[in-house]
């Protein structure tokens, strides 16, 4: 991945976690350097790496995915409400991709974004429908997570395939 499409994504992760998780301003810290296929996810003061196996980081999905993880964090349950409206949404504004594939999942509490990351992943990995949208080839994604009052961390990825 091109280190200028990793600074637009983690700045749209971090952007839309201040703005729908209302967390304080982040302070910087030392940061991991993701490989090719690794996505940096910057949450407040914590990052941690998610690996994407094909494709490109989409805003529009992007979005989707940052809405999803802030609502499920702020009602405090995992899952893929409203999905039907999303994906209708997403075929209207992405009209050049014919699948989309979404992906939620949920922390233990009190997890840091890394543990909780990586958690998911190895979650998602033990599910044979979970794991060929994560690992499966996409043309688009969107990923991200917000922690809910609870100290839970929610996620949503949504990826997408071209006609």
């Amino acid at each position: 991945m091109q280190p200028a499409r990793i600074v637009i994504a983690l700045l749209l992760g971090l952007l839309a976690y201040l703005i729908l998780c209302r967390a304080p301003a982040p302070t910087l810290v030392p940061k991991p350097t993701p490989s090719p296929n690794q996505v940096l996810l910057g949450m407040g003061r914590q990052w941690g790496v998610l690996s994407i196996r094909t494709g490109k980081p989409c805003s529009t999905l992007q979005q989707a995915a940052e809405a999803q993880a802030a609502y499920q964090a702020r009602v405090q349950i995992q899952g893929h409400q409203n999905r039907d409206v999303r994906m209708a949404n997403l075929y209207r504004k992405m009209p050049n991709c014919n699948e989309f594939k979404e992906v939620v999942n949920e922390s233990w509490s009190g997890q840091d974004v890394n543990a909780a990351a990586n958690e998911m992943y190895r979650s998602w990995q033990t599910s044979n429908g979970h794991w060929s949208a994560v690992n499966g080839r996409c043309n688009y994604y969107g990923y991200a997570m917000c922690r809910g009052l609870n100290g839970i961390w929610y996620a949503c990825a949504i990826f997408a395939l071209t006609r």
